[in-house]
């Protein structure tokens, strides 16, 4: 079973000429394949103090192949997900389960995801992970000092939950570098976020309970292209915070983590 996401992807150029200066995010060839090592780390705070909350580290192999016309396929290849200090998460059942992305030259935005184990889905949203994992080309060359924008809006309704998620993301080309083994071009990327959350929790509890979250926060980091376009990866890191109300008491909530994506090659 698949689930239809909405993703609204809103460039704020007008029609882009990536394809006329051969830019494109990932490659062109049906059947070509790249993977990324990403690993990150989140930790949530409850209350005034933020004593309560936890730790999570996230460690995965994520796979993606150009498909026939503008659609690509992503999978998980490796993942491992664990509260820090404590023991993995059985994450098997979530390998290979095929995400679809649409693909233009500059962009690429996840429209389709697979039902994941609640097991998994439990302890980390990697349908959100994927909604903004690759940034977005300019409508030109990446020239020292170019900037450009877009916005990624993520959201999703199923049973027992309505989440939307807003990324407001802007680009500034920085310049040349070395990176990964390879020449690059290293791109500033900083970006408002928001998210509002709304889970039914009765199923748990046996009584009438709805959970209410809603945070914001911002964004920083570098993202690395090649010379063609192609991404190759990128350093995040975000605050974000917020409040949580249920049965009309409301606490405190906050969100940090930090995410490094790099090539990865297979032995």
């Amino acid at each position: 079973m698949h689930r239809t996401l909405t993703a609204v992807f809103l460039a704020a150029v007008c029609a882009s000429t990536a394809a006329a200066q051969g830019l494109a995010i990932l490659p062109r060839e049906p059947g070509d394949t790249v993977r990324y090592r990403v690993r990150t780390y989140v930790a949530e705070g409850v209350g005034a103090r933020a004593t309560l909350g936890g730790e999570m580290e996230h460690d995965a192999v994520i796979a993606v192949t150009r498909a026939e016309g503008e659609t690509a396929r992503a999978w998980f290849e490796e993942l491992s997900i664990r509260r820090v200090g404590g023991v993995a998460v059985p994450t098997d059942s979530a390998l290979h389960l095929p995400f679809l992305f649409r693909v233009a030259d500059r962009r690429a935005s996840l429209f389709l995801a697979p039902d994941l184990p609640e097991s998994v889905s439990r302890m980390a949203d990697l349908d959100r992970q994927l909604a903004d994992f690759f940034p977005t080309l300019p409508d030109g060359p990446l020239a020292p000092g170019a900037e450009w924008a877009d916005t990624v809006v993520h959201a999703e309704r199923v049973p027992g939950r309505i989440s939307r998620a807003v990324a407001a993301r802007r680009y500034r080309v920085r310049g040349d570098t070395i990176v990964f083994g390879a020449r690059a071009v290293a791109v500033e990327m900083t970006s408002v976020l928001t998210e509002e959350n709304r889970v039914d929790l009765s199923p748990r509890s046996r009584m009438a309970r709805m959970l209410d979250a809603r945070l914001s926060g911002r964004e920083e980091g570098v993202v690395f292209f090649g010379h063609d376009g192609r991404f190759l990866g990128a350093s995040r890191r975000a605050e974000l915070t917020g409040t949580s109300t249920m049965q009309g008491n409301t606490l405190s909530i906050s969100r940090a983590y930090r995410t490094e994506i790099v090539p990865h090659r297979q032995p």
